[in-house]
């Protein structure tokens, strides 16, 4: 089926959710690949920071990250990091509280593996994975006092 009927079919709303979804993941990715981690993790910090007190119905949390999963099929490389910043981005953006997780686990073959998702009303928004109790998580808040970093 063609991806642009698709589009036409969702509603007004639905359709600006994935613009958002697809503008806000393409920044996020431009700015990984293009300027150090200290730069663009403040800049997320900033973007990331609850501008209302408004919290957000679960179905419109659910609606916006549909809108980011399926924006990430039109972002290169926009993996599980990209989408949770993306997440926590529009989520603030419209009040909704959100805790950042990132994660390592040692897989089977011995090799470090990294997960992002994102938490808001005591649920994974994104970023679910049947097996995320054994990663261990990273001490995000530490990161954000940029401070430690030279």
């Amino acid at each position: 089926m063609n991806p642009l009927y698709k589009v036409t079919r969702l509603s007004a709303a639905e359709r600006g959710y994935l613009l958002e979804a697809y503008l806000v993941l393409w920044l996020i990715q431009v700015m990984i690949w293009g300027l150090p981690f200290r730069r663009w993790w403040a800049l997320l910090s900033r973007m990331t920071h609850i501008r209302r007190a408004a919290a957000l119905d679960s179905k419109r949390v659910d609606q916006l990250m549909l809108a980011i999963k399926r924006a990430q099929r039109g972002v290169p490389r926009a993996t599980c990091l990209p989408q949770a910043l993306a997440a926590q981005a529009m989520l603030a953006r419209r009040g909704q509280i959100s805790d950042l997780r990132i994660g390592v686990v040692y897989g089977g073959d011995g090799r470090l593996l990294a997960h992002a998702w994102v938490i808001s009303d005591s649920r994974v928004v994104i970023g679910q994975l049947p097996d995320l109790a054994r990663y261990q998580l990273l001490p995000l808040r530490e990161l954000k006092n940029l401070n430690n970093f030279t």
